[in-house]
């Protein structure tokens, strides 16, 4: 079975600021990226929904499909993941905004993750590889010089 995601990320707050919207495949346990639209700058967050719509076209899910034609083969997601943060407030909002109104247009599940849940696995996989080492720190840029950090012990996983 084939599932299909939409993964939608404004949170990158001061210098660091974009939007970002990927198409990805999930065909047993293999990911594949199928398209990618981003875009530098305060005003990225603004645009989320045109880079959404950008990256959904390159993938050939710019449409629901169309119940009225049974020939109708336009693929949607079938999960919106969001970036929740830590970030910038207008990135957040913009991004989960688009993100929960294209879920409900589309029927499909949304999903909100945090930058060090989307991070862990490779975080997580490259700690298992230097011995002696116990955890991690994602540090990410915030406006006026500060920094957000989370840590693998406060990451929630299911």
């Amino acid at each position: 079975m084939v599932r299909r995601f939409l993964v939608l990320d404004a949170s990158p707050a001061g210098d660091a600021a974009r939007g970002l919207a990927a198409c990805l495949e999930q065909h047993d346990i293999t990911l594949s990226l199928i398209s990618q639209r981003e875009e530098a700058g305060k005003q990225a967050a603004e645009g989320i929904n045109l880079l959404a719509a950008q990256a959904l076209e390159q993938a050939g899910w710019s449409t629901p499909p169309d119940t009225d034609s049974p020939t109708s083969t336009s693929a949607t997601p079938d999960c919106v993941a969001v970036v929740v943060g830590p970030g910038s407030f207008t990135g957040l909002r913009a991004s989960c905004a688009v993100a929960a109104g294209y879920a409900l247009g589309v029927g499909a599940e949304l999903v909100a993750v945090s930058r060090a849940e989307a991070l862990a696995p490779a975080l997580d996989a490259e700690l298992a590889g230097h011995d002696g080492l116990e955890g991690w720190l994602l540090v990410t840029s915030a406006r006026r010089g500060r920094v957000f950090v989370q840590n693998n012990q406060a990451t929630c996983r299911p």
